[in-house]
């Protein structure tokens, strides 16, 4: 480009015009970059997580029959804090109509609500 404008083959405004253009592509490349340099941070985020999470329930694999056979309650309550983030029970109504809502969420995955007919 710049040497068609040496060459008089375009003028000094469409040069302009054109590395206008340029400059603007550029930044939107950057960008790109920096979204996919983001994206990339999170896929290998993502992938760690769920390379802790295989690692962890293969050892809970190894270990559970010798835990239940054993009935070592310290052994047991070591996976749940291992396997349970967080236990959030709410109720609602009174007396014989109370009924409880357990709402777990996991080390490795989305919660999930376990209804029960009495608190």
């Amino acid at each position: 480009m710049i040497a068609l404008y040496r060459r008089g083959r375009i003028s000094g405004a469409d040069a302009d015009r054109e590395l206008d253009t340029v400059a603007r592509e550029a930044a939107t490349l950057r960008e790109e970059l920096e979204s996919l340099k983001a994206q990339d941070a999170l896929a290998m985020a993502a992938e760690e997580h769920l390379r802790s999470a295989a690692t962890m329930l293969a050892q809970l694999r190894d270990n559970l029959e010798t835990i239940e056979a054993s009935g070592d309650v310290t052994a047991t309550a070591a996976y749940v804090r291992m396997l349970v983030h967080e236990i959030v029970v709410t109720t609602e109504g009174e007396g014989r109509d109370k009924r409880a809502t357990a709402r777990v969420r996991y080390a490795f995955s989305s919660s999930r609500a376990i209804a029960s007919l009495t608190a």
